[in-house]
């Protein structure tokens, strides 16, 4: 009892110095709670507050090379899974070297350690020098003290000019946990024009159901049915994402081709809009910050003594952590509307409609494992 007593002081004072230490990032995560609590880092229960808790603690030096544009094709060559992603034509840190025969193709020149630093070229530039001026500005970026995602700080910034990708790509980002899938984002021809995405996620039955939790702000609802592809895309997901207990792992897919995109620590920079602040959101739930880095090596000093009043006390609330369901299934015909309607459905009745054609690895789809 003493030592429950001691565990509930060290984690309400490690709370107090994090929420402190930067009041800026606090704010963040009060305003991504409809400014409604005070977020908890030092015992995270939803998804938001487990992000701001992983950049404080858990700083995996997997994260730094997995986040790194160049470094991440070795890792995805060591996973066996024979996916590549776009061709890598060059790298350098000074675009004035890029080679003219490589900026004469359609290419995408992006910044190594940043996100969202790219610049797309469906032709050479008209004036070279100012393309080279505003490449190397992406060299300055300091990604990481962007809503402290402690993953870029240490990448050595590079420029690399890749192979375009077609611009009618299907882009499919699945927040993993482990290899449970909380959230599936569709994203259709972003670059060519009818930018359009549904939002996937399983609700309390274990049926994924498209766009209940809202949309994504400014991009319209595609209202697709799931890709008939999706099982390869899954299976796929689940191996690169099975060593970490949270990735986003994003893949594209178009002309019969699948491509690696990136697979990211910090969805939006550390946050999921409407679910991340429930505790009772798949997002949340299936996160199991037990099995982090941060959790499964030795911590000395004072992280040693939170680290441990934190296993302690998560060990006493593992039940809250599992998945609502255990079976969850995608709707037999794959469409928003259908997955919608399910939720009046007993499990049951949904089982019994699961088309054959969307049979999961030895049998019904799981998507939580």
């Amino acid at each position: 009892m003493f030592l429950r007593f001691l565990d509930h002081v060290v984690l309400a004072v490690v709370r107090v110095l994090i929420i402190f230490r930067d009041p800026y990032l606090a704010a963040w995560y009060i305003k991504h709670s409809g400014w409604k609590k005070l977020p908890n880092p030092a015992l995270p229960t939803t998804a938001n507050d487990k992000f701001y808790w992983r950049k404080m603690f858990d700083h995996n030096p997997a994260f730094t090379r997995l986040a790194d544009k160049i470094a991440v094709r070795e890792w995805l060559a060591e996973t066996g899974t024979g996916i590549t992603g776009p061709e890598i034509f060059w790298t350098g840190t000074d675009a004035a070297t890029l080679p003219d025969e490589v900026i004469a193709k359609r290419v995408a020149v992006k910044a190594n350690h940043a996100s969202g630093a790219n610049i797309l070229l469906r032709e050479p530039p008209k004036d070279r020098d100012d393309f080279n001026a505003k490449a190397n500005r992406l060299l300055q970026i300091d990604h990481g003290k962007r809503r402290a995602q402690w993953a870029y700080d240490n990448i050595a910034p590079e420029l690399l000019a890749e192979e375009f990708l077609p611009e009618n790509l299907m882009e499919f980002q699945f927040l993993m946990f482990g290899e449970k899938l909380g959230k599936l984002l569709m994203i259709y021809d972003r670059i060519g024009g009818t930018y359009a995405g549904d939002h996937w996620t399983p609700n309390e039955d274990g049926i994924l159901e498209a766009n209940v939790h809202g949309g994504f702000g400014t991009i319209k609802h595609a209202n697709r049915p799931l890709p008939e592809n999706f099982d390869e895309m899954f299976a796929l997901a689940k191996t690169l994402a099975r060593d970490f207990d949270h990735v986003r792992v994003d893949l594209n897919y178009g002309g019969g081709r699948v491509w690696f995109g990136e697979m990211t620590f910090y969805h939006i920079a550390g946050h999921v809009p409407k679910l991340g602040p429930q505790r009772d959101s798949a997002v949340s739930r299936y996160w199991d910050i037990g099995t982090s880095w941060f959790l499964t090596t030795p911590q000395f000093g004072w992280r040693g003594v939170y680290a441990n009043a934190l296993r302690r006390t998560l060990a006493g609330r593992k039940a809250s952590l599992a998945g609502p369901a255990d079976d969850v299934r995608a709707p037999a015909d794959r469409s928003p509307s259908a997955a919608f309607s399910a939720r009046s459905d007993t499990v049951q009745d949904v089982c019994s409609a699961v088309d054959s054609r969307v049979r999961g690895l030895g049998g019904a789809k799981q998507f939580h494992g």
